[in-house]
């Protein structure tokens, strides 16, 4: 008998044999090809098997929202229009044409291409969407190829799904009344495979390690989705107990605690949102349109983050076009109505755009040409997406950030930019949409009051506001601590930015990953900061958050948090004495998504 320990993110005792999925993409070769009625039949088989792709995954699209609601869908969705976007699927379909390659090589290429382009912007999010996006390249490989699964999990019964990790191709083979459990090599808390086993209620244990190479198909597996534990091959007496604990055992996913659902209801009485929080906004994140009408009535204000330096990634520069930008921020305007879009123009580094430049490498890029440096010095580039913006606008529900601002000349330069496209598409001598900056470098500490009287609101950038000040790069640094949010350095501008937009009365969208953190939300809310964007997986915890916590608390809270100066100190209070401060089933909460996340 072995027993391993990860994190339960799905609670309940369950028992099973092993079902050992091993997933990827496939092999693939390329071949070329001379003949143009064969290159017409290959961009034909291209097409058919995108259509069959599709059909697959409304399939199982319809089956989640029998099974879960329609609300646990779109997640299938948000997978429909990845592979329908004209810069995927079509950006795949020009590979084949234009370099006269089977549709296989085309697949992996581009699917390589976006890869390295969602891994450049260095955003634990966005890295996540890494493994949907060769999901579904290796789903459309398959069907391209005419592959069938040969161990669809509907063909077993009472099965434990052992895995490195479960993508949503795999749960769409699933029969759910034969599945008893999950346990996974990697994930996170909001990952599919947790989500999933809680609304089924199906208890999964992630962070395993190496289960995978550990077990095989036909093992006998006791899965402990409360304390974390798999334990492989049980002795009779363990399988005894686990009789005995089982007949006991009762549901422990309910409104609070680490496995909260929050119950998705039409309408919620306000009572359940305490008046210290009764003007909260949240929006949400997003790199790609998203259709918000599913969201509107869980209190979502609109998109609070659109990261448009996809669009620009997705093509060389050279080739880039107005149509481009034109295209997707149409979808954009029209998915999210009536709810507002905040996009984030250009951010990212000269380093992404060489060939544009004709530049030398920078020493350093972090702090070179990068955000509004860059878009500026792309001027032509940088006007394109200003028009486009402004042609989309339409619904009058587009807004634009300036990301990396470090001086007023920049927003003043925006501006001078921005009037001249409004007046050539719309004829008047005005900025057509409200313009916002970025706070995410420490200068505009003590630029606020001069940026104020040239924009309409502000976004903060939670991610580079931090490293700056603090000096410290997290993704290099070997000394970075998860706690580096709540440093007193980085407390005292956070309380400076939020007096003084308020003084100029000027809405602060926190969009960066303070947002979405189980700790250091309390941070922003107890702050004062009333506008959040946060990633849409995010949105159940932070809903059941701002419905767990008061005026009174967040007071206590921040009042015994910023008498601490030393990150021993910070990380004691936030493992070990929120309880001091807040209910213990949502104290219970944020300890366990955080300890999912972060181990």
């Amino acid at each position: 008998m072995k027993t391993l320990k990860g994190y339960g993110v799905s609670p309940g005792l369950t028992m099973g044999q092993v079902l050992k999925v091993e997933q990827g993409l496939p092999p693939v070769y390329k071949f070329r090809i001379a003949d143009d009625a064969v290159l017409q039949r290959e961009l034909l088989r291209f097409d058919e098997a995108i259509a069959r792709t599709t059909r697959e995954l409304r399939a199982f699209q319809h089956k989640l929202e029998e099974k879960l609601g329609r609300d646990h869908s779109l997640m299938i969705q948000a997978h429909i229009m990845i592979l329908q976007d004209h810069h995927f699927s079509g950006a795949i379909r020009d590979y084949i044409h234009s370099e006269r390659v089977n549709a296989e090589w085309a697949v992996t290429v581009i699917n390589e291409r976006i890869r390295e382009a969602y891994q450049k912007l260095q955003d634990p999010y966005l890295q996540d969407k890494i493994f949907d996006i060769q999901d579904i390249a290796a789903r459309l490989l398959n069907n391209i190829a005419g592959w069938q699964e040969n161990h669809a999990p509907e063909h077993y019964e009472n099965i434990i799904l052992v895995s490195s990790e479960v993508n949503l191709s795999l749960l769409g083979l699933m029969d759910f009344s034969h599945l008893k459990g999950f346990a996974v090599d990697s994930g996170g808390w909001t990952s599919h495979t947790s989500i999933i086993a809680r609304s089924l209620e199906i208890p999964a244990v992630i962070h395993l390690k190496n289960i995978t190479a550990l077990v095989h198909t036909g093992d006998l597996v006791l899965l402990d989705g409360t304390s974390g534990t798999v334990h492989i091959d049980p002795d009779e007496a363990m399988v005894a107990e686990f009789h005995q604990q089982s007949q006991a055992e009762v549901s422990a996913v309910t409104e609070s605690g680490p496995y909260c659902l929050l119950r998705e209801v039409e309408s919620e009485p306000a009572a359940k949102v305490d008046k210290a929080l009764r003007d909260l906004r949240i929006y949400l994140n997003s790199e790609m349109p998203l259709e918000l009408r599913q969201y509107q009535r869980f209190g979502v204000s609109g998109i609070g983050l659109f990261r448009s330096e996809f669009v620009f990634l997705r093509k060389p520069t050279e080739k880039m076009a107005l149509e481009d930008h034109l295209e997707v921020y149409r979808q954009l305007a029209e998915a999210a109505y009536p709810g507002t879009v905040n996009i984030r123009t250009l951010d990212l580094g000269a380093d992404k755009f060489p060939e544009s430049l004709g530049r030398h490498p920078e020493v350093n890029p972090a702090l070179g040409l990068r955000g509004i440096r860059l878009s500026l010095e792309l001027r032509g580039l940088f006007r394109e997406q200003l028009k486009a913006i402004v042609l989309a606008n339409t619904r009058n529900n587009l807004q634009v950030t300036i990301p990396f601002v470090s001086s007023l000349d920049e927003i003043l330069a925006v501006k001078a930019l921005l009037r001249e496209v409004s007046r050539e598409v719309t004829g008047r001598d005005e900025i057509a949409l409200p313009l916002g900056a970025m706070l995410e470098i420490p200068s505009t500490f003590f630029l606020v009051d001069l940026l104020a009287r040239e924009v309409d609101f502000f976004a903060l950038g939670s991610n580079d506001l931090v490293q700056y000040t603090l000096a410290r790069d997290r993704n290099n640094m070997p000394h970075w601590s998860p706690f580096d949010s709540a440093q007193p350095g980085v407390l005292g501008g956070l309380e400076l930015l939020r007096r003084k937009t308020a003084e100029h009365k000027k809405e602060i969208i926190c969009c960066g990953e303070m947002a979405s953190h189980p700790f250091f939300v309390l941070i922003l809310l107890a702050l004062g900061y009333r506008s959040l964007s946060i990633n849409p997986a995010m949105l159940p915890l932070i809903r059941y958050i701002t419905r767990a916590v008061d005026g009174k608390s967040l007071r206590r809270f921040y009042q015994q948090l910023s008498a601490l100066h030393t990150l021993p100190e910070i990380e004691d209070f936030f493992l070990h004495q929120l309880g001091n401060c807040f209910p213990e089933p949502l104290v219970k909460t944020l300890l366990h998504v955080y300890r999912a996340e972060m181990d």
